[in-house]
């Protein structure tokens, strides 16, 4: 966690759920995603806190998909995402749901499962 520069045990505003700040760093990192989506690169997405003891592709790649693997509960923490329309168009209604809503990125993609009938 980071911690103001006085050293006090208070978390920088930023990192505060639902915070302004929180929700812009959650649509930017949407929005680099679905940049690299439309340079046809496939995108590891990963929350910090996730430790990898070993090299996820063979696997990921094993999986017969066309456009996203995701956590089994279906969050954010740990994706694949291929550059597909559909996916495209799953961070699209993400971003939508992260500035309607300012709840972040974990809230924005678990609305677009719904909506895109993928939970």
């Amino acid at each position: 966690a980071l911690y103001n520069q006085f050293g006090y045990d208070k978390p920088l505003d930023f990192i505060s759920q639902g915070s302004k700040q929180f929700s812009v760093v959650s649509s930017f990192k949407f929005t680099v995603v679905r940049y690299l989506l439309t340079l046809n690169v496939s995108v590891l997405y990963s929350d910090s806190d996730i430790i990898l003891f070993q090299n996820p592709f063979h696997y990921l790649h094993s999986i017969n998909t066309t456009s996203i693997i995701f956590q089994q509960d279906q969050s954010v923490r740990f994706l694949l995402i291929k550059p597909t329309p559909l996916s495209i168009d799953l961070l699209d209604h993400s971003l939508q749901v992260v500035n309607m809503t300012k709840n972040g990125d974990q809230h924005g993609m678990i609305e677009s499962y719904k909506t895109f009938n993928l939970t």
